[in-house]
């Protein structure tokens, strides 16, 4: 206290647990730089207008007026509004709130063909070779599955969506139009995973893996304009990423095309690789 009033330097300690290097250490060795260069320019601004208060003729009774003037100092110095802005980060017209949206909803689709293996899994090829031998081929097995599968897809998605859209700024007809091309895209893609592996705890590892590998490229944990622009460019024309960039067009109500015609390609192509993939197996299971 001495050397305060003497008006004598004094250093500030702060002592903290010893961290690990990381982030954490990073961010607390700036916040004591940054505390340290406020307390000791404040400190030297204060002083400043002490000295200047006496060379006007205004000492007397200074040291009552000291807190004041200290407080107005510190006041007009550590101004929140004017050291600080807050930026919200949105890509495209779209927010974070809008953006997590459409990457929940490209994950659950992923995990959705998982929750719907009961009805999309078959004990065994013994039906679709009955039909195969009634004339009704491998593509319309696979289009009549297909039929099954979506219709229900989008009518739940579709009510999540409106639901969804009470809470959310969000264009409930962008959305449905863009679930249309979305669902048809991943309900291929559920088809043709059960149609390469035979056993369900096969089909449902490689879609759970699947799901995460392409979740994690398309931005679903965490906004995709982290990664370099090259990746963020070949992701969006991978399944998930088209499906999250329509999603997200249609949340803003800008509905890209470009993405709902890509989506529906991967669908037809999924598509195809199903009945090719049910085709051989039936073949492989012939006598």
């Amino acid at each position: 206290m001495e050397r305060l009033i003497n008006r004598e330097p004094v250093k500030i300690r702060f002592t903290v647990p010893e961290f690990p290097s990381g982030l954490g250490s990073v961010l607390i060795k700036d916040i004591c730089v940054i505390a340290e260069k406020v307390a000791s320019q404040s400190q030297r601004g204060i002083y400043s207008l002490e000295n200047y208060a006496v060379s006007i003729g205004e000492g007397e009774n200074l040291y009552l007026k000291a807190d004041a003037i200290s407080a107005e100092y510190v006041s007009a110095i550590l101004d929140r509004d004017k050291m600080t802005e807050i930026t919200r980060v949105s890509r495209a017209g779209i927010g974070l709130d809008g953006y997590y949206f459409c990457a929940f909803a490209t994950f659950f689709a992923f995990l959705w063909g998982i929750g719907c293996f009961a009805c999309l899994k078959r004990p065994d090829r013994s039906v679709n070779r009955l039909l195969a031998s009634k004339g009704l081929g491998c593509a319309r097995q696979v289009l009549c599955e297909f039929a099954a599968h979506y219709i229900p897809s989008l009518l739940f998605f579709s009510l999540a969506a409106v639901a969804a859209a009470a809470f959310l700024p969000a264009s409930i007809p962008g959305l449905l139009a863009a679930l249309t091309s979305f669902l048809v895209c991943f309900c291929c893609m559920h088809l043709l995973f059960y149609e390469l592996f035979s056993d369900t705890l096969g089909a449902v590892l490689s879609q759970f893996v699947f799901a995460l590998f392409g979740s994690f490229i398309a931005g679903c944990f965490y906004p995709s304009w982290f990664f370099p622009e090259t990746v963020e460019k070949i992701a969006s024309f991978s399944p998930a990423g088209a499906g999250m960039k329509l999603l997200q067009s249609g949340f803003t109500g800008t509905f890209d095309a470009k993405f709902y015609l890509l989506t529906l390609a991967w669908g037809a192509i999924f598509f195809v690789c199903a009945v090719f993939a049910r085709r051989a197996r039936l073949r492989g299971d012939s006598p």
